[in-house]
């Protein structure tokens, strides 16, 4: 039976799209991301043998998660396209390697790879934290407080500069969120998202975050229990961000339904990212509340580029685990 180059096979597929097909090459990123998922189904059949019927279960997989009709319609045709191009024979053959004498001793380095064979280049969630230590995160950061400054003109223009600085942070988060869940290296350059829109879907996550202390409080009143809720809370928040990422709409993050799919299918990694992001944001308030003590003037200066950071990891955090368990979530 003829084994079929995966990577190959895709690439050749792009390149059809681009120069055959009519299709612009700025739509390229997204086809390979939908058809790298569309392969990396769970139980999923020889490329030669797709069909019709595979189509099906991957729409029907994105639909059970949630996703808005526009990414079903987007993953659909994407689908499709590949299976056309397959059963037009286009697929790659693997190239059997040259043989090649073998060491009586193998080198260490030899050794050390075939430990881990095929490693991918996010291996772990430090991996995915690590990309917010660079220049380019703090660059980004420092620009995202610049709005803050309007405080110093007034009460009205310091409301609408904490407008456009919240915005422009949900933003930013779902755009780096977008950006890891792909496996792209680094951050991404500029937000490229609609403020308000990204705004309005910020928004909703933080109120499922904050409902359940403010409930708490209501009704019970007890501080031991109000902290347990505001635990919760903040682990129901990746499960609320990565609906609203799956769907991309902003009530997509109250739909407990939807919270209750994605932690039954990466149950693990989800009580992991969930544990992060409380302790991120226990670092995040305990930053705020020491910088200026501690640091003085400077830390009023960098308190709020340094909270954004903490942002960042989440959004780099929750990305990683979209881009090592896209199978099993089935985005």
């Amino acid at each position: 039976m003829t084994e079929w180059d995966q990577a190959r096979s895709v690439e050749a597929f792009l390149t059809d799209l681009t120069q055959h097909r009519g299709i612009d090459v700025a739509y390229v990123p997204p086809y390979r991301a939908l058809v790298t998922a569309f392969l990396s189904q769970p139980a999923g059949r020889p490329l030669d043998q797709l069909g019709v019927e595979d189509v099906e279960a991957f729409v029907a997989a994105r639909v059970t998660l949630g996703e808005s009709d526009n990414r079903t319609r987007a993953a659909r045709t994407a689908a499709t396209a590949f299976v056309q191009f397959v059963r037009s024979g286009g697929l790659i053959p693997v190239t059997p390697a040259p043989p090649q004498s073998r060491p009586a001793h193998p080198a260490p380095e030899l050794q050390r790879t075939a430990a881990q064979p095929n490693a991918p280049a996010h291996v772990t969630m430090r991996d995915d934290l690590s990309r917010v230590l660079s220049t380019d995160a703090m660059v980004s950061a420092v620009a995202l407080t610049l709005p803050l400054l309007l405080m110093f003109l007034g009460a009205l223009l310091g409301l609408v500069g904490l407008i456009v600085h919240y915005a422009a942070l949900a933003g930013a988060f779902f755009v780096i969120l977008d950006h890891c869940a792909e496996g792209r290296p680094g951050l991404p350059h500029g937000l490229g998202d609609n403020l308000f829109r990204s705004f309005g879907r910020g928004l909703m996550v933080t109120l499922v975050g904050l409902l359940p202390p403010v409930l708490a409080a209501y009704y019970l009143g007890t501080w031991g229990l109000v902290l347990a809720a505001a635990i919760l809370g903040v682990m129901l928040v990746p499960a609320a961000a990565l609906a609203v990422y799956a769907s991309q709409s902003g009530l997509a993050a109250i739909a407990p339904h939807l919270w209750l799919r994605i932690v039954a299918r990466i149950p693990m990694e989800y009580l992991k990212v969930a544990a992060l992001y409380v302790a991120l944001l226990v670092g995040m308030a305990c930053w705020n509340a020491t910088a200026g003590v501690w640091l003085g003037l400077l830390g009023a200066f960098i308190r709020g580029p340094v909270g954004c950071l903490f942002v960042f990891a989440m959004a780099t955090s929750l990305g990683g685990v979209v881009y090592r368990n896209r199978a099993d979530l089935g985005m």
